[in-house]
């Protein structure tokens, strides 16, 4: 498929930073013990969700309307960077506060944590830019080295300096701006010359009505993905919070080949025609699915075998969460590939739709089966959530496309692309090999 080649540079960025961040959160539950990550999981956890709502959306009407000529690119990003950075300050002030008010004993971290919220918000902004221009190879690098700098820094805070809990958040603080710096160069170098357009006030017009739906949905993917963090730590204490953000953890992983493939895929969907956008997006999604179903059952062998051995004896208890977060992980591959194709097309509502569903399903759930049944409960409630959701998209695909359910199954026809990913994956690695030993 077109977005083939792009898909594995995601795939291999991907992969690079889960096995950073993998590092980072080993090093951080070494050192915090179980208590203490999950204090350092839930104040990253909000700050993720206010920088990501600072971005208004703007980054994906970014890509879609410059990639359908509305706007030249120069223009949009800087618009949106000055419509995104005023709301990123404010929210990371009001974060700062409430932080303070929930984490008495970690006034310092809390307000390190909120630091780091307008530097976040304005490199998704520049790291959007790189997307829309096609510098695909740009963004990996950026995505890659901000969680190295994050690991070496962490390295620093928590094993040689013993800062605790507020070196842990200050070394995200401090990697995030020299990301920024780093981001900002990479993006200045390739700019061209503003070109003429629709006015600032216009564009944003559009752009925030557009935006705000995608950030809706946005947001209501995190909190459907992360939320129940949050009650987990209500109900079960912060250890219990600490085991449970290993189990997400794996959950990410087995998102990662899924991710690539509609990441890469998001901005021909933006700009394809009718006639090719249906099958296209069916193809999309039966490669997320089949790509996860051929990960699952690794996974799960390294859920039981691997947690422990990395993490301690202590987080035993996240090995049974993660085993179903993991089979949860098949249904999430067809929302997030639907979703991210019914935006790409225009139809932000159908991805708010998908994950309000799905969140809501899963808090209520949270609620009942989270105090008998611990971090199973929280699971469960995750899985049945994410069935709803896709149910939601299964809809929109049936009605609008025009296509049955049943060609979202894998084909055999499928098995060829698949098997060109994988040879994608071992001959570059089969490259570096014999170009080190030379």
């Amino acid at each position: 498929m077109a977005a083939s080649s792009a898909s594995l540079r995601k795939a291999f960025g991907n992969l690079a930073v889960l096995v950073l961040g993998l590092a980072s959160s080993v090093v951080t539950a070494r050192a915090l013990g179980s208590d203490g990550k999950g204090v350092v999981a839930t104040l990253i956890l909000v700050q993720g969700l206010v920088s990501e709502g600072a971005g208004l959306g703007l980054s994906d009407a970014m890509t879609v309307f410059v990639r359908r000529g509305t706007i030249a690119l120069p223009a949009a990003g800087r618009f949106t960077m000055g419509a995104v950075l005023p709301v990123a300050t404010i929210g990371a002030a009001g974060t700062a506060l409430v932080l303070c008010l929930a984490f008495p004993d970690d006034k310092l971290a809390g307000v390190l944590t909120a630091a780091a919220i307008p530097s976040l918000a304005a490199s998704v902004v520049l790291v959007g830019e790189l997307y829309t221009a096609g510098r695909l190879g740009a963004t990996m690098v950026v995505s890659v080295s901000a969680t190295a700098i994050t690991l070496a820094l962490t390295v620093v805070a928590l094993s040689v300096l013993h800062l605790g809990i507020a070196g842990a958040t200050g070394a995200q603080t401090v990697a995030s701006l020299v990301v920024l710096a780093s981001v900002w160069l990479v993006a200045r170098r390739g700019r061209e010359a503003p070109a003429s357009g629709p006015s600032r006030r216009a564009y944003l017009r559009a752009a925030v009505r557009f935006g705000l739906k995608t950030e809706a949905a946005e947001l209501m993917t995190r909190t459907a993905g992360r939320a129940d963090l949050l009650l987990v730590a209500v109900f079960l204490g912060a250890g219990a919070a600490g085991n449970y953000s290993i189990a997400l953890t794996v959950l990410t992983v087995a998102g990662t080949l899924p991710t690539a493939l509609n990441w890469a895929g998001f901005p021909s969907l933006a700009s394809s025609g009718p006639d090719d956008a249906a099958p296209a997006v069916a193809q999309l999604a039966r490669l997320s699915l089949a790509l996860a179903a051929l990960s699952a059952p690794a996974l799960v062998l390294i859920s039981i075998v691997g947690i422990p051995v990395l993490f301690g004896a202590e987080f035993q208890d996240a090995v049974a969460p993660a085993v179903l977060l993991v089979a949860g992980s098949l249904a999430t591959s067809v929302q997030t590939s639907l979703t991210r194709a019914a935006t790409a097309r225009s139809r932000p509502g159908v991805s708010l739709r998908s994950w309000t569903a799905n969140t809501v399903v899963m808090l209520l759930l949270d609620l009942a089966l989270i105090p008998p049944l611990g971090l199973v409960g929280a699971a469960v409630a995750s899985g049945v959530g994410t069935g709803v959701g896709a149910l939601v998209c299964l809809r929109w695909f049936g009605r609008e496309l025009g296509l049955p359910a049943v060609d979202l199954l894998p084909r055999r026809a499928d098995a060829a692309a698949i098997v060109a990913v994988g040879r994608g994956l071992v001959t570059p690695a089969r490259r570096a090999t014999r170009g080190a030993t030379r």
